[in-house]
């Protein structure tokens, strides 16, 4: 790839054009056209400053990159902003002590609560 094709790639796609319209047009492989638009495309970082209280955020290059100025500022946001989380994925399980069933957040779970698990320890299984 010469220079020529390098410039041509950076201005095509600041353009709107997509890396196959890019490969096809430059007659490269779409493979090479993406890798060296990520690798070598000056783009400004997303987050230049904390989300929660403004300061500015000094991004660690070829590292994913900060939202958040600290750790206080990053529990402070998300505790203030609890509809921004994803939801987690609800699992419907029948108790293998007492046979009621219940959902819960994890896929494996056995029994409905703490004390159907300590009965089922010590008295065996029930069902």
């Amino acid at each position: 790839m010469n220079k020529e094709q390098k410039t041509s790639i950076i201005k095509m796609r600041s353009d709107g054009m997509t890396f196959s319209e890019i490969a096809n047009h430059l007659q490269l492989s779409i493979n090479t056209v993406k890798s060296f638009y990520r690798r070598n495309a000056k783009t400004k970082p997303q987050f230049e400053t904390c989300m929660h209280c403004g300061k500015p955020i000094e991004q660690t290059i070829h590292k994913r990159q900060k939202k958040f100025c600290s750790n206080k500022c990053r529990n402070s946001w998300w505790s203030a902003h609890p509809q921004n989380r994803r939801p987690k994925k609800i699992y419907s399980h029948i108790c293998a002590y007492c046979g009621i069933a219940f959902q819960s957040d994890r896929a494996n779970s056995k029994y409905c609560s703490v004390k159907c698990f300590a009965d089922a320890r010590r008295k065996g299984n029930r069902i």
